[in-house]
């Protein structure tokens, strides 16, 4: 057995500074195995099946070293080695999304040669099999920013990189894991699954038993244009991810579903199966040294939107346990605003934002960006992830790296009432918040009853850290409640002096 490392321990990569970084791979059995970098050294020694892991602590920033590991005869040297920041972004397709859709693809041309930012896909595969019957040659490996890779960059990723460098004055490194359509089982093991939502591996279950000829479906599953591993090749990825109108949106699915299943049934092989992403994905990074985790996922979840923030917890947990890091930060992304297409998409989604809020509060270490502000009426993968990286960045600046900023966002906490006037507090709001626009949008007011008022019954103003409701009409015996951006689409326009939108809420005052 040759000499080798995990497959992403490659020339151009970025390893974590200042904490301690494992690396390993395999060696002849029972052989002892030099790990040295930046005038550090580790010596350890494989196991009788020829594995080895090695750690390294407290490597400075820097640009570019040589990364050398010895066992025997054999020696691996990997060139251009960067210590800086390293970031797994996991999820499903907005933060796969690609710079290439993005609005500000073109313009970002224009700024994005920067050694400093590097980026690393892990392969796209469900199965063994995907690995024989697909070419993953334009993934797999490291790339620098510049002009010729942008595009294949996550742009929420590119985005939230940008910003860190910036700030940071380090090498950034991202590792992408991440799956269009994935839901939340998919990146879990199964004892995780079990515990927090057996309801998955019954309906998977269930699922296999309607599959009348198993061979069949997985050559249609193989056969499919949606080929993972050439992702501008893909007819209907393209057109969808360009931005169509929403006759043209609508035109696309019919069109497909009528020439080929988008989504052949889910067996063995397919991404969307429980715990697939998980074992043929996720593990193959299990136990590199990360900073921490940006996650946008969520929107696959809403057939089981009431056991999402449970999902969220056991996926979590997963996680800090396959990377050995029992507090690693997660940043989470809210879920868009979006209303209702195609007969799904949206309907639940201020349940799963509650879900997502309530996880974020009750797990250690993990934090909420809000995008409230950067939906799109009918588009699920909205065109603009700049909003998106840059919040993640500020969260991650302020919670992770210690800056001294708001870096959350304003959220209704408590509302008091004085007869016909209504009083909400809003947290996150230092320096006051401030509206863009004339009117507040997505507020609601609901009596006991169930009558939502009419606009035309009361007046908003904003004071301060405050959300100011005057009544025009007499409500004295009525208890009322505020509901703000509750609704699957809305568009906020109310701010914190960070710039960042106001997160949903609910409050009621009698």
């Amino acid at each position: 057995m040759s000499l080798k490392t995990a497959e992403f321990f490659q020339d151009n990569m970025i390893l974590q500074r200042e904490k301690e970084v494992r690396i390993w791979g395999t060696a002849e059995p029972e052989c002892p195995v030099t790990i040295r970098i930046q005038g550090k050294e580790c010596v350890t020694e494989s196991d009788e099946h020829g594995r080895w892991e090695g750690t390294i602590s407290g490597l400075t920033a820097s640009v570019s070293e040589d990364l050398e590991i010895c066992s025997g005869t054999e020696t691996i040297v990997l060139k251009d080695v960067a210590i800086g920041e390293v970031w797994l972004a996991g999820g499903q397709s907005n933060m796969e999304f690609p710079m290439y859709y993005d609005k500000d693809y073109e313009a970002a041309l224009h700024f994005c040669e920067n050694p400093m930012i590097r980026i690393y896909d892990v392969p796209k595969a469900a199965s063994e099999e995907h690995f024989e019957r697909k070419d993953y040659s334009l993934f797999g490996f490291w790339r620098k920013a510049n002009r010729d890779n942008l595009k294949y960059f996550s742009a929420v990723a590119w985005f939230f990189a940008r910003s860190l460098q910036e700030d940071l004055k380090v090498p950034v490194g991202i590792i992408g894991c991440n799956w269009d359509g994935s839901r939340s089982a998919c990146w879990m093991d199964r004892e995780t699954l079990e515990r927090c939502g057996a309801v998955w591996l019954r309906e998977y279950e269930e699922a296999l038993e309607g599959i009348e000829d198993p061979e069949q479906a997985k050559e249609a599953y193989f056969s499919s244009p949606m080929d993972v591993s050439r992702p501008f090749d893909n007819e209907f990825k393209v057109r969808m991810m360009r931005g169509l109108s929403f006759e043209e949106l609508t035109e696309l699915f019919a069109s497909f579903a009528d020439g080929g299943p988008l989504t052949p049934a889910i067996g063995p092989w397919h991404e969307w199966r429980p715990l697939g992403l998980y074992e043929h994905m996720l593990k193959t990074v299990f136990p590199f040294t990360f900073r921490g985790v940006i996650y946008y996922q969520g929107e696959s979840d809403e057939n089981h939107p009431e056991i999402y923030a449970d999902m969220l917890e056991g996926l979590i947990a997963c996680w800090r346990k396959g990377f050995r890091d029992e507090d690693l930060p997660f940043l989470m992304t809210q879920l868009a605003p979006l209303k209702e297409v195609f007969g799904n998409g949206g309907r639940y989604f201020p349940v799963l934002r509650e879900q997502q809020q309530i996880a974020a509060d009750r797990i250690s270490n993990v934090y909420l960006a809000s995008i409230s502000d950067a939906g799109h009426p009918f588009d699920i993968h909205p065109k603009r992830k700049k909003p998106v990286g840059e919040r993640l960045a500020v969260l991650a600046r302020g919670h992770v790296y210690g800056e001294n900023i708001l870096c959350e966002a304003p959220c209704g906490i408590k509302m008091e009432r004085d007869g016909d006037h209504l009083s909400i507090l809003c947290s996150n709001a230092e320096g006051g918040l401030y509206l863009v626009g004339s009117s507040l949008n997505a507020l609601s007011i609901e009596t006991a009853e169930g009558k939502t008022l009419s606009e035309d019954e009361y007046t908003v103003s904003v004071m301060g850290d405050r959300i100011v409701i005057a009544m025009s009409a007499p409500h004295k015996n009525d208890a009322l409640r505020v509901r703000f951006a509750e609704t699957p689409y809305y568009e906020v326009n109310l701010y914190n002096m960070a710039g960042l939108p106001m997160m949903p809420f609910e409050l009621t005052a009698q």
